[in-house]
């Protein structure tokens, strides 16, 4: 009796060891994995060319002024996939479980939305993505209008992307807003009113070695007071303004000063603000010019991961 039950110990022992045995070794062979991150933001601007820093003539060209009057640009994105390739050369498009999520564009120019994550082998390479936008509305002076999405431009696939995933990375969508929404007069009634198109323009990056990358962001007052006035703000890495900024951003009222530069490297980087905005409209668009209100270089990521500016412009 002590023998069988002896017996029956030690079977139960090595049956365990086995089992226990068998899934570290799957573990061991299984291909490692990286989490690609997927962020979606916006901006309202190409990037300006900047004439002179200290006497701007101008600051910006804006071939849609009346965009600055969206308050909000609702649209739906859906249906994310991807297409990835293997060293075993297999070329597989997957759909990572994703809910759909309605995105402010103009709320996306001032901050970032993390939308979606999924993993992928160690080595494999991501060459293609496509999402969908179902629905969009705007809003501007308090009255929300719909927007029209031509059908063939609802779903959007960006091809040729070809980046090989060795380590978690984050892949940025960034919505160009003021070249994705257009209008046109309703009828030839007279009565000026108009519809909305959206025709959506997007572009994307890679960001890697996460860890280096922290954000710039901050809080102007005028005045020690909330800006009363639309503001223009310029980042400039180095020490030295350059002709080239890297972020260029209006700042309107309703911003309340409020502004988000995104994510950089960390390193000394130079901030000016202008303020007094001129626009002057040409058959072309508009051109701005104002005056520097503000200029200060900074180091960013020296002592935390996120630099939160305070500027205070006393006029």
């Amino acid at each position: 009796m002590k023998r069988s039950f002896l017996l029956m110990i030690l079977t139960l022992v090595f049956v365990t060891f086995v089992v226990s045995s068998c899934n570290q070794l799957t573990q061991l062979f299984e291909p490692r994995k990286h989490e690609v991150t997927v962020l979606l933001n916006a901006f309202s601007e190409s990037q300006p060319n900047l004439a002179n820093t200290d006497n701007p003539e101008p600051l910006a060209q804006r071939t849609k002024p009346w965009v600055s009057d969206i308050e909000s640009l609702k649209v739906k994105v859906s249906k994310f996939s991807y297409k990835y390739s293997t060293d075993l050369g297999e070329n597989k498009w997957a759909t990572p479980t994703t809910l759909d999520v309605v995105v402010d564009l103009v709320k996306l120019t001032t901050e970032e939305q993390e939308w979606l994550k999924f993993e992928v082998p160690d080595g494999a390479v991501i060459l293609e993505i496509a999402l969908e936008i179902e629905e969009a509305t705007v809003t501007i002076n308090e009255l929300e209008y719909p927007v029209t999405i031509p059908g063939d431009k609802k779903i959007i696939r960006i091809p040729n992307m070809n980046w090989k995933i060795g380590e978690d990375l984050i892949l940025e969508l960034r919505f160009d807003l003021s070249r994705s929404i257009s209008r046109r007069v309703k009828g030839n009634d007279g009565r000026g009113e108009y519809e909305y198109i959206l025709i959506p323009n997007l572009g994307w990056r890679w960001r890697s070695d996460l860890k280096n990358l922290w954000a710039i962001l901050g809080t102007i007052t005028i005045n020690n007071q909330k800006p009363q006035e639309p503001l223009y703000v310029v980042l400039f890495e180095g020490e030295t303004p350059t002709s080239t900024p890297l972020v260029a951003q209006f700042l309107p009222v309703r911003k309340e000063g409020q502004f988000y530069l995104g994510k950089h490297k960390k390193g000394k980087y130079t901030i000016i603000v202008y303020d007094d905005l001129d626009f002057e409209y040409t058959e072309t668009g508009v051109k701005v010019s104002g005056r520097k209100a503000y200029q200060d270089t900074f180091e960013h990521g020296a002592t935390s991961a996120t630099t939160n500016l305070r500027i205070e412009i006393n006029k």
